[in-house]
């Protein structure tokens, strides 16, 4: 959410549209397991996670928009639009037929408007 700062908002001098982005987060240990055993991941990723809590973030669609200073006067207005959300999930299988999780989710509109004047 960066991009609604107010005091960034009134600094900018174009748009700024964005219209997709997909953040995906995994385990440091998913990633190094990846690197060191590349011809072996997936038989070493199941034991992996059959040993480990696994962490997976996801942030998408992340759509948003921000308009180009309307100026009036010594004054200037600019707006914007943004819809982010995000799903955040930890598991562990416990056993082949016991899994533990936890999931969460959100959705964020926001509607920036801001009115800047020189003194």
């Amino acid at each position: 959410m960066f991009f609604y700062n107010p005091a960034g908002i009134i600094c900018r001098r174009d748009c700024l549209t964005r219209f997709s982005f997909i953040d995906v987060t995994l385990n440091r240990g998913i990633i190094d397991l990846y690197l060191n055993n590349k011809e072996d991941f997936i038989s070493k990723m199941v034991f992996y996670i059959l040993n480990n809590l696994v962490y997976v973030f996801v942030s998408m669609p992340n759509i948003l928009f921000i308009s180009k200073p309307l100026y009036i006067s010594q004054s200037s207005l600019s707006f914007g639009l943004g819809v982010f959300s995000y799903a955040n999930l930890n598991f562990k299988l416990d056993s082949l037929q016991s899994l533990s999780y936890k999931a969460e989710g959100t959705l964020v509109g926001v509607l920036p408007v801001v009115f800047g004047c020189k003194f």
